[in-house]
């Protein structure tokens, strides 16, 4: 009986573990959708050039599929909302586009907001795998 209450336990414990790591690499790959998206769109009302580099997309690539098993777009076609991210970022960057993509303001804004895209993808980096099937 204390066996098979202490596998229970344990099955438990590790399911939890499972599912915290899943619920912190779907925080930082949504928070680094949530940047290229913003940051995207940024570029089509301001002719900026604040996108997310080849090189950063191809590595939260790279980790996306380490640590969940399937590519960043697929990750988020699965897991994530287009519309909502999308809605987000418009709203993200409504008083720039109101102050007219005012220069000053764009490179105050984005040095601020690359700041979290090298916090997530460090947190990326650093992140355990998720036992969890994404399919």
């Amino acid at each position: 009986m204390k066996f098979s209450l202490f596998i229970l336990f344990l099955m438990i414990t590790l399911s939890a573990q499972a599912d915290q790591s899943a619920n912190h690499l779907a925080r930082y790959i949504g928070n680094l959708n949530m940047y290229d998206v913003t940051f995207t769109l940024l570029d089509s009302k301001c002719s900026t050039s604040y996108a997310l580099t080849k090189k950063q997309v191809e590595e939260i690539d790279k980790l996306t599929l380490e640590k969940t098993g399937v590519s960043y777009k697929k990750y988020i076609s699965i897991v994530g909302d287009p519309e909502l991210t999308l809605e987000m970022a418009e709203e993200a960057i409504q008083l720039l586009l109101e102050n007219n993509c005012n220069a000053r303001l764009l490179d105050q804004w984005h040095y601020r907001v690359s700041k979290g895209v090298d916090k997530n993808l460090s947190e990326l980096r650093n992140a355990e795998p998720t036992n969890m099937q994404i399919k």
